[in-house]
């Protein structure tokens, strides 16, 4: 083995071993736990050290067999070397992986130990911190329990029976595992037992208390009187009670020992040792809250210095580290952990012995060692096999090399002749006795002299000397010799002197080869360049010759006449020809000239173009052959040119047909004089799916479809005889039986005579073209969505149902109906999940309807969410009503519409019967009864939906108010019939007017309208943003002119309708209002109702930033009515929200009520915004409202609507405000 080969093979082997060792322990890892990782890496190593073993046997054995005998001898040390060289390496490379292994798996058990602890101390940290929360959580519910059951008459304690109270207070403090329930003051002194002195944590709690008015933790102290550490919260007493002239806050108590310890000391997983406390920082020290397991009574009294101590616990209170190994306040080596406790200042640690955590460490020595034992025992005994079979390797090489010599001899392909160094046959090979034609004794009794032709003797001679003399080493030549039926043969002959053991020449080694047909061929070979000569020199085509090494050339007269050119206007130089090629024809001359002269080529063939006398380019084909003198020199080369030209525009032509044939979409067919097709082009078989080879002979009539008649198709001919062509629409019939229709083109093909040589067909399938016509034709009357009818062909039913129903008056079942069905909800569920999902559902609703309706009903689509359905064969309204209660059934379930989504709609259905509803004239009827059935559905509509009403002449009294309201809303706008009142907004503190509402209000010719009336009216026509941008206009300009005349008011309310807020410029129509106006945006609050929030883009939160980017503010109006997300509303820039009515109305009859009050204005507090009640009508109820935190209200209790001239006397501006108007 060479060194090269020895440092290859060692860098595999350690890179193999480096690359197994990473993935097998990356996989191994990634499916196994650790214990199981552990257990089979010591497999995997045996399996690594018994395959690389194997590998290095089978290595050494291959390298021992490619020694020779030669170096077997002088190899042999270095061999037996190398293999205890190899052995060594591997043994040290052996006990160096299994200490690296080792201290691996160690430093894994440490990691292992230090995650689990940092884990488990995280987890009961996280565990505790929520438990405390939700302590806290109940101690504020006591606090608020005491002022909603009404347990304190006065906080002075008169009138109160002290026992009564603390016991109430400590049943309901039991029921949240609190051992104790006082109530304390500022000082921390308890009510119930003045005479008690307060622990000096309860006095800093309540401090903190009362200082930042939310409840504060009691840190672990121990009490006099009682049993383990205690702990609690104080938590203040809710606003609703009376202080008197004492402020109180509830603290209660738990015992430590009840909940706190076990949550800490619990370890979540099997072990032996693993524990976990609660410690603090005590001035200079770290406190220990809680018992250690070798030391129960720790709590409260073992004390640690917090900067000098080395235990876990102090590091982690130094901040420097979170997880380590230490030794314990006992002298216990542990891995330990620590965490801060959220909401309060305690550390918690979590700790494992070391012993526990290390247990494995000497069983993973053991596992280790072994494998490695093993492994280096296997080495050394695979070295020992591999030097044993080295000498048995060597005599085998020896063996070899003899037998492969022997083969090698009389296998080869050439006469192998050993001889005497004066020429006498000693050995020869069976190829050379056949070529000499000798059995092989007889022929070793001859010298190769005496075989060799007599011309070749004296050479034969003289090379033999040079030979033995040295001067020559060895000699080729071609001889000939006679064999020994007398015939001779050509040979080729090389003769060298073998040496001996002593390095003197000891026996000539001759190669001899039979070249006979060899030299046969180049004979006939150059007989056959003459001829190919002298035919050039008589063929017509261009001829040419080339002599490369004068580079002169020879052009026939033909070649010179082919280009235009007289017989002596072209030199005899190669220059000539250099000067009419082009380029391209140049460089393939060049590269097909090399080519032949190494050989790769026998010929030249190319087509080049050259020009022509006259300037145009000529297309070529160039022929040519090389000829060689007898030593194989290029002599010279000889062709011809062939003009290319006329060919290369036919097949030019002849490609652009075929190109045109074969790529066209168009059907070709065909056929010769008889009508037997002969030809059909790609598009013909995939049109009618036949084959070339299936048409083929056949007459066209094989496609006809038996659509036409037999006439048909004799004008068709006859047509073509007459003109000379046809075209027109025709069905044929495809391969599998389905008719199609095509536009077909027959033209004749006629010969130089005018004889009919073919027929040529063309054809296209129109099939789409008449599909889209049926299709056009359909969508003309239905729906394209739903496929039901349109409004045209539902016009058209309903007149002819209409018809027959006047036909059969007075018979049975003659009634008909007309439901005008509207979906509920639709528009959400279309905003909210997309207009596809909008169009899904309605194609599921439409099948749904279609079931629940009989064969000769009619479902119709006018549009939208609006559907339309014409029932006949009606006996009474019962029935129609039954159907139509069917259909709202049908609709009421769930629709899927996939994705795991799901929609809910409901369905309201407006009834016209007809003929009674309907008139005289036929296509009147139809509209006239969809109209009253739509009125039928207004009804429903402004009811909620989801039921059923029929037409009456009371609906049209009312459609007719409702369409008379809406004029005179329009004529109201134009004459200025609209005015504003003003509603106080009051201060709940000192009552005092802080600003006003504008409200606006109707004056009709009528009378007066109130808004419940006309607002919903103005919203569903659009009216609302013209009306709503002059109470605007009208309430800022009042409002500017009132600030003019020294009015205190603080901000003017002005509702805002969703269809106004839905606007894409109402940014900009407000800032132009308040610009013309001159009012301060900040003196303007807009007010939108809840539901206006629920906008699933986010578009009304823009809108609302932007208004809020003006400077005016923005109040919640009607709030607790509505269904917003309080998630979401916090994300609204709001400045006020304004408690609905419904909840003012009910104080103080309703506790629910108040309780929804109070919460609402706890929001309110939460938000940082202002809390507004509305529709307060009695001191009760303003009382309650400014006890729990409202700040302003509006209502009859302090004023009703005002005209402005009544609250500019209010407000004691009247004379100001006159004067200056």
């Amino acid at each position: 083995m060479t060194g090269g080969l020895a440092l290859k093979a060692s860098l595999i082997y350690a890179g193999g071993g480096v690359v197994y060792k990473v993935l097998s322990d990356r996989f191994l890892a990634s499916v196994v736990d650790h214990d199981t990782f552990v257990d089979l890496q010591s497999a995997k190593g045996f399996a690594f050290i018994a395959v690389t073993a194997v590998l290095l046997f089978v290595l050494l054995q291959r390298l021992e067999r490619r020694e020779t005998r030669a170096a077997a001898g002088a190899r042999g040390p270095r061999a037996t070397a190398l293999a205890l060289t190899v052995a060594s390496v591997l043994s040290l490379g052996i006990a160096g992986a299994g200490w690296l292994v080792f201290e691996n798996m160690i430093h894994a058990m440490e990691a292992r130990g230090l995650d689990q602890v940092r884990a488990i101390a995280q987890l009961k940290a996280g565990d505790l911190g929520r438990w405390l929360r939700a302590q806290e959580a109940n101690a504020v519910a006591l606090a608020a329990s005491v002022v909603s059951h009404g347990d304190l008459v006065d906080l002075d304690m008169r009138g109160l029976d002290m026992a009564a109270l603390q016991k109430t207070l400590s049943r309901r403090g039991a029921d949240f595992n609190f051992v104790a329930v006082e109530i304390v003051d500022a000082a921390g002194q308890s009510y119930f037992d003045p005479s008690d002195e307060p622990h000096g944590d309860i006095v800093a709690a309540v401090e903190k208390v009362f200082v930042n008015s939310t409840p504060a933790l009691v840190d672990l102290h121990q009490d006099s009187g009682v049993v383990g550490p205690r702990f609690g919260f104080i938590a203040p007493l809710p606003p609703g009670a009376s202080t008197g002239s004492r402020r109180l806050a509830l603290y209660a108590e738990l015992a430590a020992s009840d909940h706190l310890f076990p949550i800490v000391q619990a370890w979540p997983l099997p072990s032996a040792t693993g524990s976990a406390f609660l410690a603090r920082r005590d001035g200079g020290d770290v406190l220990f809250l809680s018992g250690l397991p070798r030391q129960p009574d720790a709590a409260l009294r073992l004390r640690l210095d917090a900067a000098a101590s080395e235990a876990p616990v102090a590091h982690f209170m130094r901040g420097e580290a979170e997880a380590m190994r230490g030794v314990d306040p006992m002298g216990t080596p542990v891995f330990a952990a620590g965490a801060r406790t959220p909401g309060a200042g305690w550390e918690l640690v979590a700790s494992l012995d070391e012993s526990e955590v290390l247990a494995d460490k000497s069983h993973y020595a053991r596992v280790v060692g072994l494998s490695a034992t093993l492994a280096v025992v296997a080495v050394w005994v695979i070295a020992g096999f591999a030097l044993q079979g080295q000498q048995l390797s060597r005599a085998r090489a020896e063996r070899q090399m003899q037998r492969r010599f022997q083969v090698t001899f009389e296998q080869a392909a050439v006469g192998l002749i050993h001889g005497a160094l004066d020429g006498g046959i000693v050995r020869i090979n069976q190829r050379a006795a056949e070529i000499f034609g000798y059995p092989r004794d007889e022929l070793l009794a001859y010298n190769i002299r005496s075989l060799a032709a007599p011309e070749c003797q004296a050479e034969l001679r003289d090379n033999l000397a040079a030979l033995r003399s040295g001067a020559q080493r060895e000699y080729f030549a071609e001889r000939r010799y006679r064999r020994k039926d007398g015939s001779w043969f050509d040979a080729a002959v090389s003769a060298s002197l073998a040496p001996g053991d002593d390095g003197e020449p000891d026996y000539l080694m001759i190669v001899i080869k039979d070249i006979t047909q060899r030299k046969a061929m180049q004979v006939a070979l150059a007989q056959s360049e003459e001829r190919f000569r002298m035919a050039l020199e008589s063929a017509r085509e261009g001829v040419w010759e080339w002599r490369p090494d004068t580079d002169k050339a020879y052009f026939s007269p033909g070649w010179k006449a082919m280009l235009g050119y007289a017989d002596d206007e072209i030199e005899s130089s190669a220059t000539a020809w250099r000067r009419v090629v082009e380029d391209k024809g140049l460089e393939l001359f060049r590269l097909q000239f090399r080519e032949i002269l190494s050989g790769e080529r026998k010929s030249f063939e190319f087509e080049t173009r050259m020009r022509h006398r006259d300037g145009r380019w000529i297309d070529i084909l160039s022929r040519g052959l090389p000829a060689f003198d007898a030593s194989g020199r290029l002599e010279r080369v000889v062709g011809a040119d062939t003009d290319i030209t006329q060919r290369r525009e036919h097949e030019a032509d002849a490609r652009l047909a075929r190109a045109v044939f074969v790529s066209t979409h168009e059907g070709v067919v065909v056929t010769d004089a008889a009508r037997n097709i002969i030809m059909v082009n790609p598009a013909f078989e995939e049109i009618t799916g036949y084959s070339e080879a299936e048409v083929r002979g056949q007459n066209p009539r094989k496609l006809k479809s038996d659509r036409h008649d037999a006439e048909f198709y004799r004008s068709v001919w006859r047509a073509i005889d007459e003109t000379g062509v046809w075209r027109g629409e025709i069905w044929n019939r495809r391969k599998d039986g389905t008719d199609y229709p095509e536009w077909l083109t027959i033209s004749v093909v006629r010969d130089a005579a005018g004889a009919i040589t073919h027929y040529v067909g063309l054809f296209t399938d129109i099939s789409r073209i008449k599909e889209s016509e049926e299709r056009l034709k359909f969508l003309a009357h239905h729906d394209p969505l739903t496929t039901l009818p349109n409004r045209t062909l539902l016009s058209l039913r309903l007149a002819q149902a209409v018809a027959r129903a006047r036909r059969r008056a007075g018979r049975e079942a003659a009634m008909g109906a007309v439901l005008v069905l509207d979906l509920d909800r639709f528009k959400t569920v279309n905003d909210s999940l997309g207009h596809l999902a909008g169009d899904r559902l309605l194609t599921l609703i439409a099948d749904r309807l279609k079931r629940q309706l009989r064969p000769q009903d009619t479902l119709a689509r006018l549009g939208g969410d609006e559907f339309v359905a014409v029932l006949e064969d009606l006996r009474d309204a019962g029935e129609a009503a039954a159907i139509g209660q069917r259909l709202i059934a049908a609709t009421a379930a769930p629709f899927a519409l996939g994705q795991e989504r799901e929609a809910c709609v409901g369905l309201s259905v407006g009834v016209a019967l007809f003929p009674g509803d309907a008139q005289d004239d036929p296509g009147a009827e139809a509209d006239e009864l969809i109209q009253r059935a739509d009125s039928a559905l207004y009804l429903v509509k402004r009811s909620g939906g989801g039921a059923l009403c029929f037409y009456s002449e009371a609906v049209t009294v009312q459609a007719s108010a409702r369409l008379d309201m809406e004029a005179g809303l329009r004529r109201g706008l134009e004459r200025g019939e609209f005015v504003l009142q003003y509603q106080p907004l009051v201060s709940l503190k000192d009552r005092a007017i802080v600003g006003v509402e504008a409200l606006v209000r109707w004056r009709s010719p009528q009378g007066l309208i109130p808004p419940d009336q006309f607002i919903p009216l103005a919203e569903q026509t659009g009216l609302i943003v013209p009306l709503g941008e002059w109470v605007l206009r009208e309430a800022c300009g009042r409002m500017k002119s009132w600030l003019d005349a020294g009015a205190d008011l603080r901000l003017l309310a002005v509702n805002l309708s969703p269809v106004q807020l839905s606007r894409v410029n109402m940014q900009e129509r407000l800032a132009a209002i308040l610009a013309e106006t001159g009012l301060p945006p900040q003196k303007l609050e807009v007010e939108i109702t809840e539901s206006a929030l629920a906008d699933p883009h986010g578009e009304i939160e823009a809108k609302l930033r932007a208004l809020k980017e003006l400077g005016v503010r923005l109040a919640i109006d009607d709030f607790g009515a509505g269904h917003s997300s309080l998630f979401h509303l916090k994300r609204f820039p709001i400045d006020k929200l304004k408690l609905d009515r419904a909840f003012v109305e009910d104080i103080p009859r309703d506790p629910a009520s108040m309780e929804i009050s109070v919460a609402i204005i706890r929001l309110a507090h939460s938000l940082k915004v202002t809390a507004l009640a509305e529709g307060v009508e009695t001191e009760e109820q303003a009382d309650f409202l400014a006890a729990s935190g409202c700040a302003l209200a509006q209502g009859y209790l302090f004023a009703k609507p005002l005209w402005e001239a009544e609250l500019l006397e209010r407000l004691g501006l009247g004379d100001e405000v006159r004067a200056a108007g």
